[in-house]
Order: structure tokens, then C-alpha cells, then sequence
């Protein structure tokens, strides 16, 4: 019987194994493939999450800052007459109104 033996292995084991090897290869480069495209719109859809949440919690504040002038408004005289005063540039009788531009 004529043997093909090579370093103790049999020269169709050791292709064997070279053929097993490329094959987990290109599974694994098709897998990379697969999925590469969904985790680059993963990280795109976590930044846009990150922005929202940021703009989120600027609304929440601003929501805040309203809520409390609508109760200061609402319950307290002295802020509503400034405020009012403020916005249409009304003044009373003798007083003067220095306006600071920002």
C-alpha cells in the first residue's frame, strides 16, 4: 500500500484541516459582513438617543422655568405689575426706566 504521509500526518488530513480552517474563515468574515452594517446604525441610533435625551432635559428646564413664572404670575401681584410693565415699557409717574441691553 503506497502511504502519503507527510510529518506523520496524512497529506488529506492536513488539507483537511487547511479546508476546515478557510471555512471558519469565510463564516466568519460572512458574519462580519452580516452584522457590520447593523452595528454602525446601532452606534448611529445610540448618538441620536444621546442628542434627544440632551434636548429632552433643555425642554424639561425650560418647562420648569415656565411652570414657575406662570406661579408667580398667577399668585403674586407685585411680579405680575413688573412683568407687565417690563413688556409694554410702561412707567409710573415720576419714575424713570433705565433699560440695559444684553
Amino acid at each position: 500500500m503506497h502511504s502519503t504521509s507527510i510529518g506523520g500526518l496524512d497529506v488529506w488530513q492536513k488539507l483537511n484541516r487547511i479546508l476546515v480552517a478557510l471555512v471558519a474563515l469565510i463564516a466568519s468574515a460572512a458574519l462580519i459582513a452580516k452584522f457590520l452594517p447593523e452595528i454602525r446604525r446601532q452606534s448611529l441610533l445610540n448618538e441620536q438617543i444621546a442628542e434627544l435625551q440632551s434636548e429632552e432635559q433643555s425642554l424639561r428646564s425650560k418647562r420648569d422655568a415656565l411652570k414657575q413664572d406662570f406661579e408667580w404670575l398667577r399668585e403674586e401681584a407685585a411680579y405680575r405689575e413688573s412683568v407687565a410693565r417690563d413688556r409694554l415699557d410702561l412707567q409710573r409717574k415720576g419714575e424713570t426706566i433705565i433699560r440695559i441691553q444684553r
